[in-house]
């Protein structure tokens, strides 16, 4: 605030970032968050990211589907402390229990995101339980865990299933030790909020679900979630939609699907597909069926140009 910023965009890990986002809002800086956020009350404007505690529930069923419904995993997650972290692991504890109860979670530690760290800590996992068939890694550094199979010659036999698409990672995926990995689109949650941030300051334009009376439950424009699955040694990758809550209904009643495709001109030239979700409770009219999904962004604005 210091510095006179316009707008603040920011990753909101834990419940210790609320009271600075209130100061913002309250100095008349409007704030989003991204990627990660906490559920204590705030007065952000709009979320932009994936359905985190969704992502772990994926994770569980691509580790079910790996080891066949059954055996011991291990779990290394980033941090505890992180809100963030712990929804993709109780997402995963949760659908372990419910759905496969012949899967046994052996043990759980936090790496801080650090590859060596989870190096570290499957090879203890692998050592303490010979009969070990998975590795879930929720945050950072799954390279490591994976490059721990690897060396103890148990690719195929101890299955890893992590997050996002980074290089590291993904040659273990082409290698086929890592099972799934679960990509969360980074480009497009530093690309949103900057641009819609902008479109609220020089427009007073708002994300759906922003602007309805109160009470309103926080607006979340949710990423969808792609997951990249190795099969025997080739990739292959499949798009699955966030599922909505009861509670959520598209614009007047209906369910309203747009899809936007923006070449990014990174990484190959590959174009980059922002399917985007957006989640309320008061301002949505019960459904069970209905999928609102928006283009994040459309880039050229009238007022882009126009003033």
């Amino acid at each position: 605030m210091a510095q006179g910023y316009d707008a603040i965009a920011t990753i909101a890990g834990d419940a210790g970032v609320a009271p600075f986002i209130d100061a913002a809002v309250e100095a008349g800086i409007p704030v989003a968050t991204f990627n990660s956020e906490t559920d204590a009350e705030n007065k952000r404007l709009f979320f932009v990211g994936a359905d985190l505690y969704l992502q772990g529930q994926t994770a569980a069923r691509a580790m079910a589907d790996a080891i066949g419904g059954e055996g011991k995993v291990a779990i290394i997650t980033g941090f505890f402390a992180v809100e963030a972290h712990e929804l993709r692991r109780t997402g995963f504890v949760d659908t372990l229990a419910a759905e496969f109860p012949n899967i046994e979670i052996v043990g759980e530690v936090e790496n801080t995101d650090q590859g060596d760290i989870a190096f570290t800590q499957a090879q203890d996992f692998m050592a303490a339980n010979p009969d070990l068939k998975g590795i879930y890694v929720t945050a950072g550094g799954p390279f490591g865990a994976a490059a721990a199979v690897e060396d103890a010659g148990k690719t195929g036999e101890v299955q890893v299933v992590s997050f996002d698409f980074v290089d590291e990672t993904m040659e273990y995926v082409q290698k086929g030790v890592i099972y799934a990995t679960i990509g969360q689109n980074p480009y497009a949650q530093g690309h949103d909020p900057a641009v819609r941030l902008f479109n609220y300051l020089v427009a007073g334009e708002v994300p759906p679900c922003a602007s309805r009376p109160a009470p309103v439950s926080l607006p979340r424009l949710l990423l969808s979630l792609r997951i990249t699955l190795n099969s025997t040694g080739n990739r292959r990758s499949k798009t699955i939609q966030h599922p909505l809550s009861p509670e959520f209904k598209g614009e007047g009643g209906k369910g309203k699907v747009l899809h936007h495709s923006l070449n990014s001109g990174r990484g190959r030239g590959r174009g980059q597909n922002f399917n985007m979700i957006c989640r309320g409770t008061a301002c949505c009219a019960p459904t069970t069926r209905q999928m609102f999904i928006y283009s994040p962004i459309d880039w050229q604005k009238r007022f882009w140009f126009d003033g």
